[in-house]
């Protein structure tokens, strides 16, 4: 029984990925006015809502970070940098895909260091270079699952300004 116990505790453990999240956010704070603080860091769904799967976070006083966590498959995810700012609040989001093995993740660049991220990134990259809104919608339809997922916000927004388009070019002719 205790060995029948074993395998499925490591059969169950094996299901799911592990991976780390390390960078520098220190870059995070020259977009605010001088005085500001990270007050906080924490993994969001890309939808905004609670990243729930166990994991476990660190912040150094110097923005240095790391995550440690386990997802069942590849997931697009969400670092939410909570910043205090002389008078009020901030937040910067930093979107990546949590997949098995150590991604670096700095603000004001792309994560690196697993191949779906380079992949994803380099596809989002290439879409965004266009200038054009309907070929970026296009590009988006025939990208991946996770490309989709993490352009979700820049889709509904490019839609949102064709719709706008086409109405101001219907009432005006």
């Amino acid at each position: 029984i205790l060995l029948i116990l074993l395998v499925a505790y490591i059969t169950s453990c094996n299901t799911k990925e592990t991976f780390v999240v390390k960078g520098d956010l220190a870059g995070c704070l020259s977009s605010y006015q001088e005085g500001s603080v990270i007050s906080d860091i924490s993994l969001k769904n890309i939808d905004g809502s609670d990243f729930t799967e166990k994991h476990r976070l660190s912040l150094e006083p110097d923005g240095k970070y790391m995550i440690k966590g386990r997802v069942p498959e590849p997931v697009a995810l969400i670092l939410e940098v909570g910043v205090t700012v002389p008078g009020g609040n901030g937040t910067t989001r930093l979107r990546f895909i949590a997949e098995s093995g150590t991604i670096s993740l700095d603000f004001g660049s792309n994560p690196y260091g697993t191949s779906l991220n380079e992949i994803v990134f380099k596809e989002i990259d290439n879409i965004k270079s266009h200038n054009d809104s309907e070929t970026i919608l296009r590009l988006i339809e025939e990208s991946s699952s996770l490309t989709k997922s993490i352009l979700q916000d820049t889709e509904k927004g490019l839609r949102s300004r064709l719709a706008l388009e086409q109405n101001v070019e219907k009432t005006f002719p």
